[in-house]
């Protein structure tokens, strides 16, 4: 095959109709907000690679997709070894590794499926598919009660809480859309399981149906990204999982981007880590710095989307991370904190972090400042957010805002006459 593209080169790469105009296509219809969704069951090799991984979206099936720029052969020609095009550029590969492919498919059946719920959260709607009012404001209420909310809150900020959401092999044949609490993930440490915080469970206590549509569900994994619906609108779920590496920091930059194309509206769900990691080593220093370079790239996209945000803050919020998760310096329409939230530089008890060592009398009492004003009813009392919520009001407060978002766009959207001033 190489030999034959060298005697026909000339027919290859011509004009601007030829080569790689495709990939400039793509990248252009893309721009013009044109939906460019790929599914990967076959090989895709060479120039070939670069579709998939070009499109907004992509799902890939097990054992049967690959993506490559040299397949196995070529390999083997320029280095000896020998690889198998699983290992090279499989579905598991680019789905938890590289992050190329966006969903992980078992069987074709299952990435058709995939595709389909990738298409239903384009948003597009045509007019005789508009919702009655009345049936939306019903809406489809959570398989669990939101009251169990109450009970979700975590009390201790000394782990970063586990918000990790696994869907049961039960009830679903993949992870990319079910129900949202059908299993979860306990973190194995000093906190008591019971004050443990879970996306699954906070994610199926607020959408309709308990529905969420996970995107990237094997890459970057501290932070869960996905659709949902809530109270009939459609919204993009961006939460908290841990500390926002170098991976999940890439991913929410990725998924912010995808929902201010698609011009849906975003919802953080902030529960930070307490402390920043910690530079002791050249290897670490790299780590970090890529890390940064990431966030930097999230904070961006989320600065500049122009969508409708919605913040939570569920747990913490401190630090960097909570930039890039529409933190309050990042003006989100909406920001609500839960009554046990906390909002600080640093958590309290991490103090040591943000000063030279030894100084254990400062460190106390910078503690002692940062338990006092890093409080969910400190914040508020100040005005710098729009109120403390009790847990298992949050999905009724968020529905007021989405109901208001919508109605603002609709004003906006609406031409108007100039009317006549009437003095009387």
């Amino acid at each position: 095959m190489p030999s034959l593209h060298i005697h026909v080169q000339s027919e290859i790469f011509p004009d601007k109709n030829h080569g790689g105009r495709t990939f400039y296509n793509e990248a252009i219809m893309s721009a013009m907000k044109i939906p460019q969704v790929a599914l990967v069951c076959g090989s895709c090799t060479a120039g070939g690679a670069y579709i998939p991984t070009m499109a907004e979206e992509a799902v890939m099936v097990h054992q049967i997709g690959t993506i490559f720029l040299g397949g196995p052969p070529l390999v083997k020609a320029a280095t000896g070894e020998e690889v198998s095009p699983e290992d090279l550029g499989g579905a598991r590969l680019h789905a938890e590794v590289s992050g190329c492919v966006d969903h992980f498919a078992w069987k074709e059946k299952e990435a058709f499926d995939q595709t389909r719920n990738i298409i239903s959260t384009l948003n597009f709607q045509l007019p005789e598919e508009e919702e009655d009012t009345a049936k939306r404001k019903a809406g489809e209420e959570p398989l669990h009660s939101s009251e169990e909310l109450l009970g979700l809150a975590p009390r201790s900020y000394s782990h970063t809480l586990d918000v990790r959401m696994v869907t049961h092999p039960k009830t679903l044949t993949h992870n990319t859309v079910g129900y949202a609490d059908s299993a979860v993930s306990v973190l194995t440490g000093s906190i008591s399981p019971s004050r443990i915080l879970f996306a699954g469970q906070i994610v199926s206590r607020l959408t309709d149906g308990s529905r969420f549509q996970e995107f990237k569900a094997r890459y970057g994994t501290t932070v869960v990204t996905g659709f949902a619906k809530i109270h009939g609108h459609l919204v993009g779920i961006v939460a908290s999982n841990g500390a926002l590496t170098y991976e999940a920091a890439l991913k929410g930059s990725h998924f912010v981007q995808l929902c201010d194309q698609r011009d849906i509206p975003l919802l953080f769900l902030q529960n930070t880590a307490p402390a920043a990691p910690l530079t002791l080593s050249a290897a670490q220093a790299e780590m970090n710095s890529n890390r940064l370079k990431a966030q930097g790239s999230m904070m961006s996209a989320v600065a500049c989307a122009s969508v409708p945000k919605i913040t939570v803050v569920i747990g913490g919020c401190h630090g960097a991370d909570s930039y890039a998760m529409c933190g309050r310096a990042f003006d989100p329409n909406f920001l609500f904190l839960w009554p046990n939230a906390r909002v600080s530089l640093t958590a309290p008890g991490h103090a040591g972090s943000l000063l030279p060592a030894d100084d254990e009398q400062e460190e106390e009492k910078l503690n002692q400042n940062l338990e006092e004003e890093s409080l969910a009813f400190f914040s508020s009392g100040r005005m710098w957010d729009d109120g403390v919520i009790l847990p298992q009001e949050t999905r009724t407060v968020l529905g007021v805002c989405l109901d208001i978002i919508k109605q603002q766009r609709y004003q906006l959207s609406t031409d108007k006459r100039q009317s006549v001033l009437i003095r009387m």
